[in-house]
């Protein structure tokens, strides 16, 4: 029974935000208000770079490191 209760809570939860909804990941306010960059800016600027090296198989983590690096400049975080 408790399986059936938890479908029907992500059922209606995906049915409140829409099944395609995009969910931001909660961060603290001191990160917000510090603008730290989101998963999703790290992630976009990771595949940017991926696709400016022409798409290497096996620098995942070489192009999240770099993204991150270079929002944090842009940013002004860091320095």
């Amino acid at each position: 029974m408790a399986k059936k209760s938890a479908e029907k809570t992500t059922t209606e939860t995906r049915a409140k935000r829409g099944k395609g909804a995009k969910v931001e990941p909660l961060r603290p306010p001191e990160m917000q208000q510090a603008g730290i960059p989101t998963h999703e800016q790290i992630a976009q600027r990771a595949r940017e770079i991926w696709e400016r090296h022409g798409r290497p198989h096996g620098e995942d983590v070489k192009n999240w490191r770099e993204a991150e690096e270079e929002l944090k400049r842009e940013m002004g975080i860091g320095r």
